[in-house]
């Protein structure tokens, strides 16, 4: 029988107290290991794991209820102690984890946050380094990030359905926008029209805190190299990234988009008196020759789904080729792709064993075709069972339109005797300045719009625990 340290003030106490844990057999949160006191267990995890709970509690401002989600999805996921320090946000803050996994788990009944109030109880024999600039600014984004509203997530059905009706809705010769201004050009190609000409897609983009705050911080935050520097905006879109660009007193920004949209960003930049600031440009940037010269700086928000799907890439390159300084900077300047195993039994019956049984017939034919195609969406965390593995990185200082054609095989780790159904593709962004910035669209990181790409296996693969698999 578990044995509870209790006063007989407390006995008679209505308001729920911590309880401390005595002469307690304690497992190990990473291991099979048994203790008899949580401070065994706790230095048992800083020797052994190379984990500190309070670097955990101060990283993520951890309190007693986010403690319990946490012991939780860990007893649930089994991560290692390495793997949960290098989560970028606290991807245990479900109620779903409230639910115990281990029945009179004792770490549910130890008062974390009284323990861990002061710098009095360091269990690991060395403090942790301070976080650095990028964790800082990583960790004040996710605490922004909670305190507003949840993005809403779009369905492929509506994005599809939008292409269409914008383009019944809209039409160049509507615009009421002077396009003989010296600070707006419109190149020969300007019956181009895409799918980015309509601001429901600009909302779904600028919406995205991930992404917007991403590039926000990395401009503000390294404004002494945009200062009174000439800039080229790649697929300006809504002219937000050079609005900021303008913030920070860059001499010339230059603003190219083939798209529609901008004669609605023409609007925007006259009504936030940066016509003098801007110069909007409608073109293709491979098509013709600009009369922009040579550029200081290229910032672009080019990535597509899984990186290189729908992307512009190859428009980057361009530009980096034609108009960038010999020193100049590219804002971002590195991409790296990344691929995990999921165990989505749910998704998979959804999306492919559907076929098996249509209405009583089967139409098995077509699962080869569905196993071939990706899916865009959100894969919970909490269904990844295996290590994630790089496939790809891109610098996009030196890379060439050839690297985006290649093959990678990969090693993946599987968490525990499960099955996988699925694949996780996602990628993560990398601001390598003098104060860097990054963000990834994983399934551990707050969801952005690009979500993740999904592709499910014709035959699920089952694995042991610590197992490798090589595809």
């Amino acid at each position: 029988m578990n044995s509870y340290d209790i006063s007989d003030d407390e006995a008679n106490d209505d308001a729920w107290n911590e309880i401390n844990v005595v002469n307690e057999i304690i497992e190990c949160i990473f291991c099979n290991d048994q203790y008899n006191s949580i401070e065994a267990a706790l230095k048992h995890c800083c020797n052994t794991h190379k984990f500190d709970f309070n670097a955990l509690k101060k990283k993520f401002n951890m309190d007693c209820y986010s403690f319990i989600k946490f012991i939780n999805f860990v007893r649930a996921t089994t991560p290692s102690g390495k793997e949960i320090l290098d989560f970028e946000t606290p991807v245990w803050n479900d109620d779903l984890y409230l639910k115990p996994v281990k029945e009179s788990d004792p770490w549910l009944m130890f008062d974390f946050e009284e323990y861990f109030n002061s710098d009095t109880n360091e269990i690991c024999s060395s403090k942790k380094p301070e976080l650095n600039f990028e964790q800082q600014i990583l960790q004040l984004q996710f605490q922004l990030q909670q305190k507003d509203e949840q993005i809403e997530e779009l369905t492929k059905q509506l994005s599809q359905m939008r292409k269409i009706a914008q383009k019944i809705l809209l039409n160049e010769n509507n615009s009421n926008v002077d396009k003989n201004n010296k600070h707006f050009y419109v190149s020969s190609n300007s019956s181009y029209f895409d799918s980015y000409s309509h601001p429901g897609i600009h909302y779904d983009m600028l919406s995205d805190k991930i992404r917007t705050i991403s590039y926000k911080t990395a401009i503000i935050e390294n404004g002494h190299l945009f200062k009174d520097k000439i800039i080229l905006d790649l697929g300006c879109g809504t002219g937000i990234l050079s609005m900021f660009a303008a913030s920070v007193g860059s001499q010339n920004i230059y603003a190219v988009d083939n798209s529609d949209i901008v004669y609605y960003t023409a609007d925007i930049i006259k009504e936030n008196n940066l016509e003098n600031k801007i110069t909007l440009i409608k073109a293709k940037i491979e098509d013709e020759p600009l009369s922009i010269g040579e550029i200081d700086i290229i910032v672009s928000e080019w990535m597509g789904y899984f990186l290189l799907f729908e992307g512009m890439l190859d428009s980057l390159i361009y530009a980096r080729n034609r108009y960038l300084k010999s020193n100049g900077i590219i804002v971002p300047n590195e991409c790296n792709l990344f691929i995990c195993g999921a165990n989505d039994p749910e998704g998979y019956k959804n999306s492919v064993e559907f076929w098996s049984d249509v209405y009583g017939f089967q139409m098995t034919c077509i699962k080869n075709e569905v196993t071939q195609e990706a899916i865009i969406d959100i894969m919970p965390p909490e269904k990844i069972v295996t290590s994630v593995a790089n496939i790809c990185s891109f610098n996009l200082y030196k890379c060439v339109i050839a690297d985006t054609n290649f093959t990678s095989n990969f090693e993946l780790r599987c968490y525990s005797d499960t099955t996988v159904t699925t694949f996780v593709g996602y990628f993560n962004t990398i601001f390598g300045l003098d104060k860097p910035v990054q963000f990834c669209t994983g399934p551990f990181s707050h969801p952005t719009h690009w979500k993740q790409t999904l592709f499910h296996i014709a035959h699920p693969i089952q694995c042991k625990k610590g197992s490798f698999f090589i595809v």
